[in-house]
């Protein structure tokens, strides 16, 4: 089985939509961890994301890449 593709933005989903930012998604493939995931995300969006929140599209905070399925499609950090 693939690991699911999921959408990563920078910033809260909420503080997102309240400002219109439109930045583009950046689309990859789930890796197994959160650190992974964060290192991914700072690469890709172009921050130092060692510290930084991971949140679904309604703003919860995920807390392990064992929590994502495939229908998450954007996560925000």
């Amino acid at each position: 089985m693939s690991s699911p593709r999921v959408g990563i933005y920078r910033g809260h989903p909420l503080v997102r939509r309240d400002s219109c930012c439109t930045e583009a998604r950046r689309l990859i493939r789930l890796p197994n961890s959160l650190v992974e995931l964060k290192s991914i995300a700072g690469e890709k969006v172009g921050f130092d994301a060692r510290n930084a929140l991971v949140f679904d599209e309604q703003g919860a905070e995920i807390d392990s890449t064992e929590v994502i399925r495939e229908n998450d499609k954007d996560l925000h950090s």
